[in-house]
């Protein structure tokens, strides 16, 4: 390795040819099932090119690369799994067609929405979201502090998307 960090090509295939098979066994031994060895291999091999600078010589070989050998096998994991959720989330689903609201539907449906929620919670609300004051203007006009306008609108923000995500959100509140 010190040789391969003092750029010695020879060095670095005599380093490849030394660890592969044990990198091999390590991400069999993982159960790299959602990647190949080979890949995860090449990532290894690329992260510790760009990492020989950091190898302190005389320090253990073995542990500093199975570290890294490690960051790749969870860093593939999680992209996997990252990967996986949105192939089922879509696997064999039709997009479906996008609603076409008129101005006046999309208002009434605010309407709904925000009527859901206690009359202060909609004040707020309106007064900042829809009238476009700020959290001082909103506090002289409901005359209350610039902290309490800030909680009644995380309050309302709150309420919104329980309301939003449906029936089944609401019931993992209680």
């Amino acid at each position: 390795m010190e040789r391969y960090q003092r750029s010695d090509l020879a060095a670095g295939e005599e380093l490849v040819l030394a660890i592969s098979a044990k990198l091999s066994v390590f991400f069999r031994g993982q159960r790299s099932r959602e990647q190949p060895v080979d890949d995860l291999m090449q990532d290894v091999w690329l992260r510790i090119h760009i990492a020989r600078h950091r190898y302190r010589p005389g320090e253990p070989l073995m542990p500093w690369i199975l570290a890294i050998a490690l960051g790749v096998r969870v860093d593939h994991y999680r992209r996997s799994q990252r990967m996986a959720v949105h192939v089922v989330s879509i696997d064999g689903i039709e997009p479906a067609a996008p609603d076409v609201v008129t101005d006046d539907e999309a208002e009434a449906r605010l309407d709904a929405l925000i009527g859901a929620l206690p009359t202060s919670q909609r004040r707020v609300i309106k007064l900042l979201k829809i009238e476009g004051l700020s959290l001082e203007e909103v506090a002289v006009r409901t005359g209350s502090t610039k902290g309490a306008v800030k909680q009644s609108a995380h309050r309302a923000y709150e309420r919104l998307r329980i309301i939003l995500k449906g029936p089944r959100a609401r019931q993992g509140r209680r």
